[in-house]
């Protein structure tokens, strides 16, 4: 699942958008919400469709504006579209560190005061949600959000749709989280509401709906206590929609908390992982593998270019192509010179005509070494240049260093996916609550999220497990001191631990394995 932009009706994000209709006071809103609401309306979102578009295999454009190679000379690319070739790194590079973060379907644990609960409703009927609503699929969304956009924004909310049923239902809590949704916000449309020091005042949310059989666009204003619908204009006015208005689910839940919303955003350190000098990487790496296509239309042909020649014809006088092949002699007859009379009778004179044999280009020569240290550029700048080098060829302590700047940006990454899961679940469970008037009970339900990360990060029970393998027999020692950190040449390591024998030293480093494989050895009170 990808973030998709909403069907919107044709109102320009680019609008200037009048909030004259909120009354901040009659709202109860902070004075300076209306106006940071209308600037998050009116701000253009060119630089955000262009990192969208780099980073969903559309790095030449719908029209060809992202092309950086030669362009015809009235410059419509529109007939030279189909013949472009896209060699898209970027979405591959985003895959692989977001889905370096789901090594596994996420966990987590229900606290609250610090305490695990064991309340078997609970847990189960958020552990069927979590299946149900697509929970993962959804991180990994916001994810990549975080990746292209250095944002990742989240909503949580009961479907209009879902009004009447919603009357219908018992008001269980499995019942209910059945109704609710979440949903990754693409950050062009919604997310935070911040003053001049940073501080979250409250999210928007943007999106095209069906009102009345006609196409609109409804604007939703998220505060800790209210939650505001409005609908925009043609013309950029807001008009306030007050029955859709409701309480937020976090009124007054907890003063130990910051402030809570049904919306949610973290922010990605160093912006968009898609720079400047990525996205040129890419345009080249994409100009270059459209020349070598061009020439591989030539491959296996030869061109036979003549020039000041007559060109050839048939029998009947009309324009024919040279004939090429063994035993086939061309003849060529030069063009005459315009510019020498010449009497009646008198051969006209002619210039002498020219031809060569042109081979096509070797791409082993031109284009392939462009093409590698192209890629080798982009893949450098995401820390990715160790998935050009084969498994087989980097092992242990190197090839842990080669991943380590990549695993960091996974783990990092990985922080932010972990908070969207513990909001997501906590404010799951806060509008359920509030359905059942029972927000008191829950209000200081807290979630822990456990993510399994596939880095190359040293894991202790695994470094156990292989411990006691080797001391059983069944592992040899150099694939044990693969997998320790901090040995560089495991083969060299074990031929100097078997030359010890049974040296002082070799006998304190069989101490310490033995420790680790059993920490509690020895331990007598």
């Amino acid at each position: 699942m990808t973030l998709k932009a909403p069907a919107l009706p044709a109102v320009s994000g680019t609008l200037a958008v009048t909030t004259s209709l909120i009354d901040a006071v009659t709202l109860g809103l902070p004075t300076a919400l209306p106006g940071l609401l209308s600037a998050a309306l009116s701000q253009k979102t060119t630089d955000l469709d262009v990192l969208y578009d780099y980073a969903h295999d559309n790095q030449i454009g719908k029209n060809g504006q992202y092309w950086k190679g030669r362009k015809p000379a009235d410059g419509n690319l529109q007939d030279a579209l189909p013949q472009l070739v896209q060699d898209d790194q970027i979405g591959p590079a985003q895959e692989r560190e977001v889905d370096a973060q789901f090594a596994k379907d996420p966990e987590w644990e229900v606290q609250e005061a610090g305490q695990t609960l064991e309340n078997a409703e609970l847990v189960t009927a958020l552990t069927d949600w979590h299946r149900e609503a697509g929970l993962t699929a959804i991180l990994k969304d916001a994810a990549r959000a975080r990746w292209w956009a250095a944002r990742m924004v989240g909503r949580v909310y009961i479907p209009e749709d879902y009004a009447e049923q919603l009357q219908r239902t018992p008001k269980t809590l499995a019942a209910i989280l059945e109704l609710i949704h979440v949903e990754p916000v693409d950050p062009r449309y919604g997310g935070p509401l911040l003053d001049a020091h940073k501080r979250v005042l409250g999210y928007w949310n943007r999106y095209g709906q069906i009102v009345n059989g006609e196409k609109v666009i409804i604007v939703e204003l998220y505060t800790p206590d209210r939650f505001l619908v409005f609908q925009q204009g043609v013309d950029g006015h807001l008009t306030h929609l007050p029955e859709r208005d409701a309480d937020s689910p976090f009124k007054g839940a907890g003063t130990a908390r910051r402030a809570e919303y049904l919306m949610w955003h973290a922010d990605r350190d160093g912006g968009s992982s898609i720079t400047r000098s990525v996205r040129d990487a890419q345009d080249r790496l994409n100009v270059v593998g459209t020349y070598m296509g061009r020439n591989d239309e030539q491959t296996g042909y030869r061109q036979f270019i003549v020039s000041n020649a007559e060109g050839p014809v048939d029998r009947e006088g009309k324009p024919a192509a040279y004939q090429m092949g063994p035993g086939v002699v061309v003849n060529l007859k030069g063009l005459t010179i315009d510019a020498v009379k010449t009497t009646a009778g008198e051969r006209p004179q002619r210039h002498t005509p020219t031809w060569q044999i042109v081979d096509p280009l070797n791409p082993e020569e031109f284009h392939i070494p462009s093409i590698n240290q192209w890629k080798r550029s982009l893949l450098e700048k995401l820390d990715q240049l160790w998935t050009l080098t084969p498994e087989t060829n980097v092992s242990g302590e190197s090839k842990r260093q080669s991943r380590k700047p990549f695993d960091k940006r996974v783990t990092f990454g990985s922080q932010d996916t972990g908070g969207f899961l513990a909001w997501a679940l906590r404010a799951a469970l806060m509008l359920a609550a509030q359905v059942m008037e029972k927000t008191s009970e829950y209000q200081n339900v807290t979630f822990l999220p456990k993510l399994y990360l596939d880095v190359d990060a040293v894991n202790l029970e695994e470094l156990r497990v292989k411990l006691a393998m080797w001391q059983a027999g069944a592992l040899k020692l150099t694939t044990l001191l693969e997998a320790t950190p901090g040995v560089a040449d495991a083969a060299a390591e074990a031929k100097d631990l078997d030359e010890g024998g049974g040296s002082p030293e070799s006998q304190a480093q069989q101490a310490a394995l033995n420790r680790l494989v059993n920490p509690d050895a020895g331990n007598t009170g």
